[in-house]
């Protein structure tokens, strides 16, 4: 079975959280996350490079390019994380097509699934950053 979150993504959710880690005075390197996430090098750099397309990252340039949230940890949600990572199928892809089932009205796991949809979501988009930031 795959998960239902995929590695992909909570890698993106760890290097969020070591970038926003309150107590760092300077901004991080690719490689120093890499070697505290125990998270190969050129994976991290990928999911950066993701993140700073969905504009929730930043990184300096140069050598050792150095990287650092763009986005306040006290506004950035999981949820917006997921999504900047491509999370769009939450539990069912059909969820998101209203009308899809004709016995959606009759249908009581759909209502059941698309109530379990909406509090994800909601616990997603409740849980910032800045709640999950490394403290070491």
């Amino acid at each position: 079975m795959s998960g239902f979150i995929k590695r992909e993504y909570d890698y993106a959710i760890r290097i969020c959280a070591f970038v926003a880690n309150p107590k760092k005075s300077d901004l991080t390197s690719i490689s120093t996350i890499s070697k505290n996430l125990f998270i190969s090098r050129p994976f991290v750099a990928k999911k950066v490079y993701q993140l700073i397309q969905k504009q929730i990252l930043k990184t300096t340039q140069g050598k050792e390019r150095t990287v650092s949230l763009l986005v306040n940890p006290t506004e950035l949600s999981i949820y917006d994380i997921l999504k900047a990572m491509g999370l769009s199928g939450f539990l069912n892809k059909y969820l998101n097509i209203p009308g899809f089932c004709p016995l959606e009205k009759f249908y009581k796991i759909y209502n059941f699934l698309r109530k379990q949809k909406k509090s994800l979501i909601n616990t997603f988009e409740a849980k910032k950053i800045k709640d999950l930031a490394f403290t070491k």
